[in-house]
């Protein structure tokens, strides 16, 4: 059975504006049903009590009614407003590292891995898929160019130029280098709580070079 290929859409970057609309929204209703319920409360004098067999009775216990489920409805809707708005801003913070150039990399890593993928299975596509396959091929290349596109704006493809024995800077940490590879960088950490772990890192989370081998 054949994909069916429904294009692009970018969640992440309008996940946080659709959170924010929802949390504006939340915060109306409140601000409505407290101003409704106020209305009614500075409608009775402060101390008032119901008078049993009056004919106000009814309407007094309406209204206390009211300002209750009103005041209520407002914390409840002003809760919910102030979810929404911090779920908005771990979207931008989450976006934000999406767009970094490490992330960035990464992705754009991946993305090649499946266009060699796929253009190593080319001579295996039916034909009844070809088109299907071709579809895909050429959105994972956009994306892929995309992606070229935002790494350069972001300074550019990480370089490692490290060997072992040098102290450098991986995703925050001061390592001390053991190996080198195509992919990854293998090491010590030598400063902080973590100090003594051994770790194995990316290429696209090297930071520099913070004391070469063989220096003080």
């Amino acid at each position: 059975m054949p994909f069916q290929d429904d294009g692009e859409c970018a969640y992440a970057s309008e996940r946080a504006d659709r959170l924010d609309e929802r949390a504006e929204k939340a915060q109306a209703k409140s601000d409505t049903a407290y101003m409704r319920a106020k209305v009614l409360a500075d409608g009775i004098p402060l101390g008032q009590p119901i008078l049993v067999g009056h004919h106000s009775e009814r309407r007094h216990r309406r209204d206390i009614a009211r300002i209750q489920g009103g005041f209520e409805k407002a914390l409840g809707e002003g809760q919910k407003a102030r979810e929404l708005g911090a779920k908005a801003d771990a979207s931008r913070v989450h976006q934000e590292r999406m767009e970094s150039t490490p992330v960035i990399q990464r992705r754009l890593d991946k993305l090649q891995a499946e266009l060699r993928s796929i253009d190593a299975r080319k001579a295996q596509w039916a034909p009844e898929h070809r088109a299907d396959w071709q579809a895909k091929r050429d959105r994972i290349q956009a994306e892929a160019t995309r992606a070229a596109s935002d790494l350069t704006a972001a300074g550019g493809p990480v370089v490692v130029d490290c060997k072992p024995g040098d102290l450098v800077r991986i995703k925050g940490h001061v390592v001390k280098v053991e190996r080198v590879s195509a992919k990854s960088i293998r090491g010590t950490i030598a400063e902080g709580g973590a100090k003594g772990m051994t770790g194995k890192w990316d290429r696209s989370w090297y930071q520099g070079v913070v004391t070469p081998g063989g220096t003080s």
